[in-house]
């Protein structure tokens, strides 16, 4: 049985189904969405191995941590640049792209920090600036995110299907990957 919604801007009533049947190339977005289950997963491990290296553990997990983090970093950079392609090929607009664009730059300097750690520097803790600067990044890129979905505009490609499919799609690509 499919759970009718209402829609805000028509008030016709649709099932979920149909209206993510709306969302353009939804199967690029469903594994968008995949990757950054998977990359939000291996973050998680990375962050409890670091807790048992602090607690004095000296497990294999603990010392899987950084490569954890070399993970969930590269599944970050997939899911950014998939996003990308997704939003240029729906004609997303500049602010939105630039956005994930700025995510992607973070996911790469995110990157530097495990993947330093996995070569022994600085006594596998790895590089310390690069978080620093990729969390600048990051933020920047959800600033921008939320910016731009204060400015009204019109998605050429996505408005055939209706307007409330190109506020969706826009939302989607916007709130859709805030941290």
């Amino acid at each position: 049985m499919a759970l009718n919604m209402e829609l805000g801007l028509t008030g016709e009533a649709r099932s979920w189904k149909e209206t993510a049947k709306q969302v353009p190339f939804q199967a690029q977005q469903v594994f968008i969405s995949w990757v950054f289950i998977f990359a939000s997963i291996t973050l998680l491990l990375g962050f409890i191995s670091l807790q048992s290296l602090v607690a004095g553990g000296t497990s294999y997990f603990v010392k899987l941590g950084n490569w954890f983090g070399v993970v969930s970093c590269m599944a970050w950079f997939l899911g950014f640049a998939v996003l990308i392609h997704w939003l240029i090929r729906i004609g997303g607009t500049k602010g939105s792209v630039l956005g994930a664009v700025l995510k992607l730059i973070a996911s790469v300097l995110f990157n530097l920090q495990p993947a330093s750690g996995t070569g022994g520097t600085a006594g596998g803790a790895g590089i310390w600036w690069s978080n620093l600067v990729g969390i600048l990044f990051f933020h920047a890129g959800n600033i921008v995110s939320c910016a731009d979905m204060w400015v009204p505009q019109q998605m050429p490609s996505v408005a055939a299907f209706e307007p409330a499919a190109a506020a969706a799609a826009k939302a989607v690509g916007d709130v859709g990957w805030l941290d």
